[in-house]
């Protein structure tokens, strides 16, 4: 008998598997700029956690900054597009938290500091 944690789960539809870390963010949404950091990541999409809310479908310009292999203290840019596909609000004592992925439609640039 096959045990359950070795079937793949028919709800889980990602065509790329996501990775849990917390890289600091910029979004850009309805000409407000909003300051993240990434709850998972993956090649297609990525959710993260910010005290704004921004509604389904909305258009983001997306720049993560993340570690330069080069020395610790230098960072990559990472310029992209992407589109709100899920939301969740959560209350974190007074404070409204907001988790969203998004999914990432192209990378746009991608610079050095």
């Amino acid at each position: 008998m096959q045990q359950l944690e070795n079937i793949p789960s028919e709800r889980e539809r990602r065509r790329y598997p996501r990775i849990e870390t917390s890289i600091p963010m910029n979004l850009k949404a309805d000409k407000h700029n909003v300051s993240a950091e990434t709850i998972n990541l993956s090649m297609s999409g990525a959710c993260c956690r910010v005290n704004w809310p921004i509604a389904m479908m909305t258009s983001l310009n997306i720049i993560l900054m993340l570690p330069d292999e080069g020395a610790p203290d230098d960072v990559m840019y990472v310029e992209c597009e992407g589109i709100v596909v899920r939301n969740e609000k959560k209350v974190n004592g007074h404070h409204r938290l907001y988790d969203y992925t998004f999914l990432i439609l192209q990378t746009v640039h991608i610079s050095g500091c």
